[in-house]
Formats: structure tokens, C-alpha cells, sequence
């Protein structure tokens, strides 16, 4: 069995969000797999290597303002290939960098209130 490191709430969500490289300024959309008041995965056609700081925008269902946030890739992992895309599709997971304090309770209280109970 291993270890749950998380110290956050993190639940699956399908958010749509976007996803800009700074260095170059190529904005991509992606998925939210799932979130957390620490960081977000999520899917995105692209290269995304650990390390690479990423400007981020995302719109929570009870919000009509994007938060927006700084974050920092910490894996990337090839989810599948289609046959008719130009690059990989990849799970990618974050971490917040720079993100306002309200912004990030936002998020933390979608997860919990979205959390699904622990089962029997």
C-alpha cells in the first residue's frame, strides 16, 4: 500500500482551461483531470517537461471571473496518441507558484464541497 502524501483536498473535475508557455506565448486548451488548493492535473496537447513555468486560467462552475495563477509543471505522462492529432495529448500535474490567497480558497472550497465521502 502507498502512502497518501496529499495534504489537500483534491477531487476530479472536468474544467476547461488555458494554458500559456510564457517563454514563447503559445496558449493551449486543456481539461482539468482534477484539482486541488495546491495544484491542478490536467490534459493538454503539447510538451510539457517538469520544470516549465506555465501561466493558467480557469473558470470554477460558481464563479464568472477566471482565476488565473502561475504554476509549475511537476509531471508530464503521455495519455494517448490520436490518430489524427499533431502532438501527444499528456496528462500534465502542477503546482500553484503565484496565485491570490482568494483565489486559492476558492478552489479549496469547490474541493471540498464537490469531494466525494470516503466509501465503507
Amino acid at each position: 500500500m502507498t502512502e497518501e502524501r496529499r495534504q489537500s483536498v483534491r477531487i476530479a473535475s472536468k474544467l476547461t482551461t488555458f494554458i500559456k508557455f510564457p517563454q514563447t506565448g503559445k496558449v493551449v486548451r486543456g481539461l482539468t483531470n482534477d484539482l486541488s488548493g495546491v495544484g491542478i492535473g490536467f490534459t493538454a496537447q503539447g510538451a510539457f517537461e517538469p520544470g516549465d513555468p506555465l501561466e493558467i486560467e480557469l473558470t470554477l462552475p460558481d464563479r464568472t471571473v477566471p482565476i488565473r495563477f502561475m504554476a509549475e509543471v511537476v509531471w508530464s505522462i503521455v495519455e494517448h496518441a490520436g490518430q489524427h492529432a499533431q502532438e501527444p495529448s499528456l496528462g500534465v500535474g502542477v503546482k500553484f507558484v503565484s496565485i491570490d490567497p482568494k483565489d486559492r480558497t476558492a478552489i479549496m472550497q469547490y474541493a471540498r464541497l464537490n469531494a466525494t465521502p470516503p466509501g465503507p
